[in-house]
Parts: structure tokens; sequence; C-alpha cells
């Protein structure tokens, strides 16, 4: 595959790039939107992704593998505030007619009909074009042409062959947009769904190497709100004849007003409190970190001060017994917040819906990052379901 990225701010975008997205999922490694489209489990947009840090000393697990870390904050403020809140009114939206005006947008004749819940109009079988429409907190839209996918489709030659599956409608359906031009085409795209949403967009082409197979453009479009990517997205892939595929959330957000919002020490004491838990980011390696026997290089900027790792030995060896009366190793991991953002964060609730709470990352000053909840106590319900 060979391809090339662009990006574009939005027709309502901001002037200036987005903040990035806070990420509450507990145990996430980071919060990257692009591995975010249509991932994680509760269908989850915006589901946290993998770091993004290349510094050789942060990784996405506590030192020696311990699970036990204690924050403390150092410098930051003890001032609380109010922010807004949203949800998304599913409700709203998940109906027949929004199935069949969204498949009349993209080109799927039917009617809607029941299925496993969702709302289908097209092929049931995958080998037509498709819209579902699914239950869920946000009514997730997804369309696929199986007879235009490059990488799936049958070309002529295959179902001479006796290949079977979706044959290509359109061998050579032109060159797909690329750059602004599908970033324009993306944002048109949630204009004709009825998607009313302030976005940022970026791209990737591709060329798909077998003969015959059109280019295609991968597009993904991210919410942006009080100029912060929530975590929300919207993705399509674009071909010279049009949208090949398309998911995102259909639903409307709808403000639920202001939260009295804890302040940044309280939130890094929120770390500590089991009602919360660490939101884990991205976390640097501790010095001396000790892992199967032998010490890895600690973060010093010294070279005299750094433990070169022990050299493998052929001869097998297993750890040394614990001399009686020993203290027992129960290692914690000591943590010094000194930043603090801030902004919105998606969380899906216990009956399915979706909402953008006030959240506040967290970090300590050097590329390792938190997150928690910033609501006060009481705008939060507790009781156990």
């Amino acid at each position: 595959v060979v391809g090339g990225t662009g990006y574009a701010a939005g027709s309502l975008g901001a002037p200036a790039p987005a903040d990035g997205v806070i990420a509450l999922s507990e145990g996430s490694s980071g919060a990257s939107e692009a591995d975010a489209a249509g991932g994680g489990s509760a269908p989850a947009l915006g589901a946290p992704g993998t770091m993004s840090s290349t510094d050789e000393r942060l990784s996405i697990y506590p030192p020696g593998g311990s699970w036990r870390t204690v924050f403390s904050a150092s410098g930051l403020s003890d001032a609380t505030t109010r922010a807004k809140a949203w949800t998304f009114d599913a409700a709203s939206v998940f109906s027949a007619a929004t199935a069949e005006a969204a498949a009349r947008t993209l080109g799927v004749a039917g009617s809607a009909t029941q299925s496993y819940g969702s709302w289908l109009v097209g092929s049931q079988d995958g080998t037509a074009p498709s819209v579902t429409l699914q239950p869920d907190g946000w009514a997730s839209l997804s369309y696929y042409d199986p007879t235009r996918d490059p990488y799936s489709c049958l070309k002529e030659a295959d179902a001479v062959a006796g290949a079977t599956g979706p044959t290509c409608a359109t061998q050579d359906p032109g060159p797909a947009p690329q750059g602004a031009d599908a970033a324009a085409q993306m944002r048109q795209l949630l204009a004709s769904l009825g998607i009313e949403a302030t976005v940022e967009v970026e791209t990737t082409a591709y060329d798909v190497p077998e003969e015959g197979a059109p280019r295609m453009t991968s597009v993904t479009a991210y919410q942006v709100l009080d100029g912060q990517r929530t975590g929300v997205t919207w993705s399509a892939t674009l071909l010279g004849s049009g949208p090949q595929s398309f998911y995102g959330p259909m639903a409307p957000l709808v403000d639920l007003g202001e939260y009295d919002v804890v302040s940044e020490s309280t939130a890094v004491a929120r770390l500590n409190d089991p009602r919360f838990g660490a939101s884990g980011g991205i976390i640097p390696l501790a010095a001396a970190d000790t892992r199967g026997g032998a010490e890895v290089a600690t973060s010093s900027d010294d070279p005299a001060s750094t433990t070169v790792p022990a050299e493998p030995s052929d001869a097998p060896t297993v750890p040394a017994s614990l001399p009686a009366g020993s203290d027992i190793p129960w290692p914690v991991t000591q943590v010094t917040l000194t930043e603090a953002r801030l902004g919105l964060a998606v969380q899906w609730l216990p009956e399915g819906q979706v909402v953008l709470l006030p959240a506040y990352e967290l970090g300590d000053g050097e590329g390792g990052t938190w997150s928690v909840v910033a609501v006060a106590d009481d705008g939060l319900n507790f009781a156990a379901e």
C-alpha cells in the first residue's frame, strides 16, 4: 500500500488545532484518536488507543509490573469551578425513518427492517450495499458496499475462475479525492446525513496494488467541543465514485447543564480513591527498575549513573530464596503531578447512555499522564446497580 496523509480543520472548526482526547477508560494506554475510530468494547468511538510518545523512557506499565501507585500534587490549584456536560440523544434518532433517510443519502435502496435489534436497509447477506442503525448510546450508523471494496470484491477474472463473493460493480471509479478535497467531501457527507458537529478532518490516501483496483482515501472526522477533541469520531472510505463505507454516531448532542467541578489538587487525590482509580496514561519508567533479575537503564542523563542490563547467562537460574524474617517486597510507585488540564471525556453509563463529562488530564511534567472525572461528588450517583 502506498499512501499519503493530509489534514484540514472542519468548516465550523477551531482556528487552531484542538487539544487532544481525555480518556477515562480504566487501564488505558493513552488517547490515540486514530485508534479510536470504531474501536473498543461498548462500541466506543473514542476509546483509548496506544501511547503516542516516542520517548524510550516511557512505558504503559508501572515499574516492575506494579499496579500500586500513590499520587501527590505539587503546585496545582485548590480552586473549584463549574463546567458543562453533554449527552447523546439516541432515542430521538433511532428509527426506521432515520435509517431510510441515511440509506437514500448513501445510495442504498429499500425499506428499513428490524435485524437483531437494529434497523437495516439493503442487503442482509453481505453481498450488496447495506446501512445499519444500531440501538446503542449514540445511534451508530454503519454503511458498507462490498461490491466497491477494492480489497475484497471480485474482479471479472476471479469470478470466471470460480471464486465466489461480491463482484466489483465498478472497476475504475477514477482517482479518489485526497487532502482538502477529501475533507470537504467528508464534511458534506456529515451535513447530508444531518450530523451537526464541529470537526477536524484527517485523510490518508491509498493506492491498492491489485491490477484494476481503484484508489481509495480513508477519512476520519474528529468532533471538537470547546477547543478539545472529545474522542467522538466519524470515519469513511472515499472512492472516485463517492463513499464506499461510513461509520459514526447519528445522535445529536444535548446540553446537560453545568456541574460543580473539583479542584486540580482534589483531582489528584481522587487518583488515590478506589471509587475513581487511576485511568492510566503514559507512565515514565522509574530509575533502577528491575525486571527478570536484570537491571535496566535508569532515566538519569548521567552515563556514569546508568545501570547496564545484565548479560544473559547460558546457565539456567532461579530467583534467590527469600531469607527468613525479610520484609516482603511490596513496591509502590510514587508519582508527583504538576500539570492539569480540564476538558471533556466520553463515558458510557451502566444503562448504555453516552455522556461527555468534565474530566482532568493530569501530568507529571515528564510525559506521564493520568485522567480522572472532574464532576464533584454531589453530582455523581455512587449507588451500585
